[in-house]
């Protein structure tokens, strides 16, 4: 009968957990995300609609991908809280409402910074 040694257990679900969870944060930190939501804030600023909504598309399109990693080590709030707001930005971007779309875009670009704190 072969005997696990509980402490060797725990240290590995321990290692696994840091390893998942510092892989997360490396996904957004190596994305390119915070450099779309630059594009976005230049795009809006410049009335450029329709790029505008392209890269919102692309922004979509990442947080599904990044979502789960991003839970590891932030709130079911915040994780809410970002989608709402880039679906907010969606709609002023399709009512080329350029005072409220850069308002909500520079809340996003600060919401993306603080998933990798």
């Amino acid at each position: 009968m072969v005997r696990i040694n509980r402490n060797v257990v725990s240290l590995a679900v321990l290692l696994a957990a840091i390893i998942i969870t510092t892989w997360g944060v490396e996904l957004r930190t190596a994305s390119s995300v915070d450099r779309q939501l630059q594009d976005l804030a230049g795009q809006i600023k410049a009335e450029e609609w329709e790029v505008a909504a392209q890269t919102i598309e692309y922004l979509e399109q990442q947080w599904r991908k990044r979502r789960f990693w991003l839970a590891l080590n932030n709130s079911v709030q915040d994780q809410q809280t970002f989608e709402r707001v880039l679906a907010q930005v969606k709609v002023y971007v399709s009512y080329r409402d350029a005072s409220n779309a850069a308002a909500h875009t520079a809340l996003l670009q600060q919401l993306w910074y603080e998933f990798g704190e």
